[in-house]
Order: structure tokens, then C-alpha cells, then sequence
């Protein structure tokens, strides 16, 4: 039941971001710049948490969990943190 939920409302999302740039052309381009967008982040992602990680002399290639486990807050925070201010910034 909730995947049809999910369907419904992603289909009412398109279906109003239509409306909005007046143009189906401008949605498909506005829809692969954001799809390529968020491909290359998932691509980048590993490797910009491994580099914060060995930034402040921790990894996440280790099977320590203490280190495990400070490699996490150490890109994690950060990173929320970023997301954040880009969430604020993007609010209406």
C-alpha cells in the first residue's frame, strides 16, 4: 500500500514541476542535470569520505571498529552539516 502511496506521490511531484517551468523540454532537462548531478555525487561520495577521514588520521579501510567508528563522525558530521546549510539556502 505504501508503494502505491510513493507512486501517487511521485507522480503528482512531476506532474507539478510541469506546471511550474511551463515546459515539458525544460523538466526533461532540469530532470537529467539533476539525475547526472546526483549520479556523480554517489560516484564522489566514497571518496571524499575517505579523504576527510584520512584527513583527521582515521579510515574507513580497517576492520578496527573504534576506527570505524571515528571515521564516521569524522565525515558525517561535517557533512550534515553541509547539507544542512544547503537545505536552509534552498528553503523558500
Amino acid at each position: 500500500l505504501s508503494l502505491i502511496f510513493e507512486g501517487v506521490r511521485c507522480s503528482s511531484a512531476w506532474a507539478v514541476k510541469v506546471r511550474v517551468l511551463n515546459s515539458r523540454w525544460r523538466l526533461l532537462s532540469y530532470g537529467s542535470i539533476f539525475i547526472s548531478m546526483q549520479g556523480l555525487a554517489s560516484f564522489a561520495s566514497p571518496f571524499l569520505c575517505e579523504y576527510l577521514a584520512r584527513r583527521n588520521s582515521s579510515t574507513f579501510i580497517s576492520a578496527n571498529e573504534k576506527e570505524l567508528a571515528d571515521a564516521a563522525v569524522v565525515t558525517m558530521v561535517p557533512l550534515s552539516l553541509l547539507q544542512f546549510a544547503m537545505q536552509i539556502v534552498a528553503a523558500p
